[in-house]
């Protein structure tokens, strides 16, 4: 299995793989056939097929389902998961004791549309044009936004983002007053930006 990094925290496991294999590679790796064909995009598909494998691989015997809201989850359910693509990044987190919201992003052209729909006119202030910095804010929210499923949320108006220089930083989700913690990963790349939410809980 071509991991790229296993890496153990305190509340939670985290695992990447780079994604250096074509198609026919992943499907030679894959135990059983899934319906990749429905994503049109080739990358696209590159990316489900690694997530797939990778859940496989430490999950063999469960299936991944989704909720309403399409938050995934295992069946039977024996830790929280949460999954996020950006090629050629594939990340995947699980946890047994706390809910769990994974992002990865790229960092360039595109977060300077998407900022000033996600971010509050504080945090844009903060971020000075610097891409990366609004990437971070953007990637916490989606990271707390997936932990908590918190479908229907403004991310502008209802998640708020306290960055720090050391790595780990709080965000709030405005309607029910919680904080979250953020941890990012510094090991990678300069042009990405992956971030994980966490929340105490047991499992169901």
């Amino acid at each position: 299995m071509p991991i790229f990094l296993h890496k153990k925290f305190p509340h939670y496991d985290l695992v990447l793989w780079k994604i250096d294999e074509n198609e026919a590679q992943l499907h030679s790796l894959a135990q059983e056939e899934e319906a990749f064909a429905t994503y049109k995009n080739p990358t696209i598909r590159l990316e489900k097929m690694a997530a797939a494998l990778l859940l496989s691989h430490f999950f063999p015997s469960h299936k991944v389902e989704k909720a309403h809201t399409g938050k995934p989850f295992l069946k039977p359910h024996t830790a929280h998961i949460s999954i996020s693509h950006s090629y050629p990044w594939v990340a995947l987190a699980f946890s047994r004791t706390h809910a769990l919201g994974l992002d990865v992003e790229a960092v360039g052209l595109k977060v300077e549309t998407v900022a000033p729909r996600v971010l509050h006119e504080s945090e844009l202030a903060f971020c000075r044009g610097n891409r990366r910095i609004a990437t971070r804010f953007w990637s916490a929210k989606e990271a707390l936004y997936k932990c908590l499923d918190a479908k229907g949320a403004t991310w502008r108006k209802d998640i708020r983002v306290l960055l720090n220089e050391r790595g780990q930083s709080l965000a709030s989700f405005i309607p029910t007053n919680e904080y979250l913690n953020i941890d990012f990963l510094t090991e990678l790349e300069p042009h990405f930006v992956l971030a994980i939410a966490t929340k105490k809980e047991a499992l169901g």
